[in-house]
């Protein structure tokens, strides 16, 4: 496998995955490093990101060692006969991740194209149904080339907000003090995220050594955790 297959994939599998269910519409950013202020919402995003790269690393090895590539030989490794309570939690939490996805596709085509929302959220459920029919090599490609077009996004969306709020944000960053409570932001953040990981499993079967194993798990964690950053300093112009 390549270097990026190695070291890089992951981090952008588990981006996608945590974008879509989770920051993609800043919600979560607003619920859990707002509070602290803008400095003290940064330090809940690193402790976030810091708790996902050792726990990806984690992860990622044990699957590397034990050949646990799917959830269910994962989890039959960790839990044993339990594992079937995780596949009824992480069942329920599919349905739930789809269908917020799914009504915010449709919103979006409806708020800014006048089309109705059936049609955003049919396209993207079937979306879905094609890149899983087709398996884990197409969902590995499009998944890294949407994360690139993510970063590239995301980009541009914090310089365009710098350029027309840039000293609103400053301001912001200079006099409102660090709050409290910006720790346990992170730590509940990253926390309930954790249980994504299972979905990134399938492109750990590229680890061959612990050192690709750990480096891809370290990487991981900022790999996901950039684009929320220009995010949140983007939303700082609106604090």
């Amino acid at each position: 496998a390549s270097f990026f297959k190695r070291y890089l994939l992951p981090g952008f599998i588990y981006q996608s995955v945590i974008i879509a269910g989770g920051y993609a519409t800043g919600r979560e950013i607003v619920e859990f490093f707002f509070g602290p202020g803008p400095l003290g919402g940064l330090l809940g995003i690193m402790v976030a990101m810091t708790i996902w790269s050792v726990s990806l690393a984690a992860c990622f090895e044990l699957a590397r060692i034990t050949k646990s590539f799917d959830y269910q030989s994962y989890f039959k490794q960790t839990l044993g006969p339990a594992s079937i309570l995780f596949e009824i939690t992480y069942t329920l939490q599919i349905i739930l991740v789809i269908s917020i996805v799914g009504a915010a596709a449709g919103e979006l085509l409806e708020v800014n194209y006048g089309v109705s929302a059936i049609w955003g959220t049919s396209i993207m459920m079937l979306s879905v149904g094609i890149l899983v029919f087709y398996g884990s090599n197409l969902i590995e490609k499009f998944l890294s080339a949407w994360s690139i077009l993510l970063y590239i996004a995301y980009a541009a969306f914090v310089v365009m907000c710098i350029s027309v709020f840039g000293d609103q944000i400053a301001e912001n960053f200079k006099t409102v003090p660090v709050g409290e409570g910006w720790f346990i932001g992170g730590l509940t953040y990253s926390g309930y995220n954790l249980a994504t990981i299972p979905a990134v499993l399938f492109c750990s079967r590229h680890l061959k050594t612990r050192k690709e194993a750990i480096g891809a798990g370290l990487l991981a964690g900022p790999i996901a955790m950039i684009p929320a950053i220009f995010f949140f300093v983007a939303m700082m112009g609106f604090y």
